[in-house]
């Protein structure tokens, strides 16, 4: 069932009311988001053949992640979370995977369980991760796996970071960008 809304058009002739059809727009908006996100997959897959490339990424991306929530919680205690509901709620209209979205507040709660475990460490524990993810994804991965540069050199978008970790998970899990 089509839902609608009534805007107010004001023009030279005065205001009109003027029916819009909001599913419909919300269709093509998530249609749009979901085409998007699988260009995002392929292009990422591109330059990631190598299965065991794929699996480094499936670890070394998130803790690439994490490593930036635990910046941010040592920030305020709530941005890690509100990143991280916002970015859930984009994987699972991106996806439409609600284990991909669900995932994603896991990594909040890692961050928060770090910052609590190891308070006084916790930054040097986030900036080790993230340098190591990185040697590892870039390093290991690209340069002696695939003997290519991370297709972040060529191409990088806000949707391809907020999406990287599902990405990252989605390559591992199925090997191929998959119809949605």
């Amino acid at each position: 069932m089509a839902s609608s809304t009534s805007r107010t058009n004001l023009s030279t002739n005065g205001p009109t009311n003027v029916a819009v059809n909001t599913s419909s727009a919300d269709d093509s908006m998530l249609s749009r988001l979901r085409d998007a996100s699988l260009e995002e997959l392929r292009f990422y897959q591109q330059h990631h053949r190598n299965r065991l490339n794929w699996w480094l990424h499936a670890i070394a991306v998130p803790v690439e992640w994490s490593a930036w929530l635990i910046a941010l919680r040592s920030v305020h205690a709530a941005l890690p979370w509100a990143l991280q509901f916002a970015v859930a709620a984009l994987v699972l209209a991106a996806t439409g995977s609600l284990a991909l979205g669900a995932a994603q507040l896991a990594l909040a709660s890692a961050a928060d369980l770090v910052v609590h475990r190891f308070a006084d460490h916790a930054l040097a524990l986030a900036a080790g991760g993230w340098t190591c993810s990185w040697l590892v994804q870039v390093g290991i991965g690209h340069w002696l796996l695939e003997r290519n540069q991370p297709g972040m050199a060529k191409q990088l978008t806000a949707l391809s970071i907020f999406l990287s970790v599902s990405m990252a998970w989605d390559t591992a899990d199925c090997g191929d960008a998959r119809e949605r």
